[in-house]
């Protein structure tokens, strides 16, 4: 039973973001997508990545919980940094090998009316919406945690002490880095 308990809090409340997750999101160019909601007291999860290279298909069924996600970091993303939002743009659809429906996708950096793939930000940029899915879980809930190796590397240093104040003065859970 305890070891069941365990089991359920690391796939479901435990975030971690090493070197080897952080280069591997920068070399393959990836975003990690992390959805959850609770109904009825059952947790229901998504864990994925968003590719932001073109040509790219996430599985209609998950489209919902995927723009809902990038609606409620965007909350967090425009105050952090100066009205930056991010966009799941549709660009088609089609049917797998299963035949089920699939929707093509890229994801758009946008600021100040204008419009870019996310691909071509910065990198500190890139991480900060990497972790932000976690980030706002562990601020959000109680039992949450948040690991993250040399989260200042790349990231402005204005903008890295303005997201640990918010967190030291709100945050619910738990954030844990080295620098």
């Amino acid at each position: 039973m305890f070891l069941n308990k365990l089991n359920i809090y690391f796939k479901y409340s435990f975030h971690l973001f090493d070197n080897v997750k952080m280069s591997d999101i920068a070399s393959k160019k990836l975003i990690p997508f992390f959805y959850k909601e609770e109904v009825d007291g059952q947790i229901n999860c998504l864990y994925g990545t968003l590719s932001l290279y073109e040509n790219t298909y996430v599985k209609e069924k998950h489209l919902r919980n995927i723009k809902e996600s990038i609606a409620n970091i965007n909350i967090v993303l425009s105050k952090l940094i100066d009205g930056m939002e991010i966009e799941f743009e549709e660009l088609g659809r089609l049917r797998d090998e299963k035949g089920e429906l699939c929707v093509n996708y890229n994801i758009l950096s946008k600021k100040k009316g204008y419009s870019i793939p996310l691909r071509f930000e910065s990198d500190g940029i890139k991480k900060i919406v990497s972790i932000l899915f976690s980030l706002v879980d562990a601020f959000n809930n109680s039992y949450a945690m948040l690991v993250i190796d040399e989260l200042d590397s790349g990231i402005y240093e204005f903008l890295l002490g303005l997201i640990l104040d918010i967190f030291k003065e709100k945050g619910q859970g738990q954030l844990l880095f080295t620098s």
